[in-house]
């Protein structure tokens, strides 16, 4: 059960294990019980083992047609991207479950990294900050 007013992030990849030069797709799902207009995010991981390829916004911001304002920076911190995602139609927010944003990364060194959603906000229609809690996601790289 999802406290009212929570967006919760889930981080899913597309495979647990690749090899060096292969890219792993990360989906960032997202659920929320409450209208959400805004969720910017910073998606975190190793740079000696991965690093930022290219990002799309997903399907979970569009809903009711809204356009999307949608940003992604994964060139100015190794390890770190920095992802800005809100809607343009302001009046009515996005809820349910959906994909927030779809990450590419590739595989750049052997090892173990974890990949999780850093620092993260969400505001619902009125302005209001909610609360965000998340779940990470480990990529193996051979």
């Amino acid at each position: 059960a999802q406290p009212k007013g929570e967006l919760q992030l889930l981080v899913v990849v597309s495979a647990n294990e690749v090899e060096t030069g292969q890219v792993v797709t990360v989906d960032v799902m997202a659920s929320s019980s409450t209208a959400v207009v805004d969720a910017p995010l910073h998606l975190s991981f190793g740079p000696n083992v991965l690093e930022f390829v290219d990002a799309v916004t997903g399907d979970f911001l569009t809903q009711g047609g809204s356009s999307v304002v949608f940003l992604a920076d994964g060139r100015s911190r190794p390890g770190d991207v920095a992802i800005a995602a809100g809607r343009v139609t302001r009046e009515a927010g996005a809820s349910g479950s959906g994909l927030l944003c779809r990450v590419r990364l590739r595989g750049v060194g052997a090892g173990t990294s974890a990949v999780a959603v850093g620092q993260a906000k969400a505001w619902g229609t009125a302005g209001e900050e909610l609360p965000v809690r998340s779940v990470g996601a480990t990529v193996v790289v051979r």
